[in-house]
């Protein structure tokens, strides 16, 4: 970071800092960069794997909108916290992706948010459905109704490779798709790593 920025490391609270590590799947501490100089300055940021940087306002969205742990980056307040609520059912707790509890983040300004792949951001209208993957929701507004769906029959369930279950949003609001989630691609390159060590030893 340049001359000029300063960084300070906080917690928040214990009680802030355990529902970040906890619920948000975030670190304990969080770092505040500020510009003490008297002339603007820029500070580089990057995402904790290889994804893009998807922007969203939260003054758009009324202050808070669920998100997908591991995927918030950075805000540009330094208010921003994260918050849980509890899933709308037992089957999209323990088959919707976003574990038992999913998580937002609260706030005012822009905040910044780790997507990986390709990215979709659409408005969905009053009705209308999506269905997705489960591990490639990233974001979706408040009142965005989340549930999940059965893949299909048995059969398909068990060799269609979608799995039991895909994540059903229902607008109106606005959800934000990746096409490559980080489990996808920390799979994929431990099957690649893998590869790799067993013709070294060839």
């Amino acid at each position: 970071y340049p001359h000029g920025v300063s960084p300070r490391c906080d917690t928040g609270g214990v009680g802030l800092a355990c529902q970040r590590c906890c619920c948000a799947g975030e670190s304990c501490f969080r770092v505040h960069w500020t510009n003490t100089s008297s002339a603007p300055v820029s500070v580089a940021l990057g995402p904790s794997f290889p994804a893009k940087i998807v922007v969203v306002d939260l003054d758009q969205e009324g202050g808070e909108m669920n998100i997908k742990k591991m995927s918030w980056m950075a805000s540009m307040n330094s208010g921003t916290e994260f918050g849980i609520r509890q899933a709308p059912s037992l089957v999209a707790a323990c088959c919707g992706g976003q574990g038992c509890c999913l998580t937002t983040v609260k706030g005012s300004g822009v905040t910044f948010l780790n997507v990986g792949g390709t990215v979709l951001q659409k408005k969905l209208q009053v009705g209308e459905s999506i269905i997705v993957d489960t591990n490639s929701l990233v974001a979706w507004s408040r009142t965005i109704n989340f549930e999940v769906k059965k893949s299909g029959n048995i059969l398909t369930m068990c060799c269609g490779g979608m799995g039991m279950y895909n994540t059903k949003v229902t607008g109106p609001g606005i959800v934000i798709i990746q096409s490559m989630p980080f489990e996808k691609a920390a799979a994929a390159y431990k099957q690649a790593m893998m590869k790799q060590k067993e013709r070294s030893e060839e």
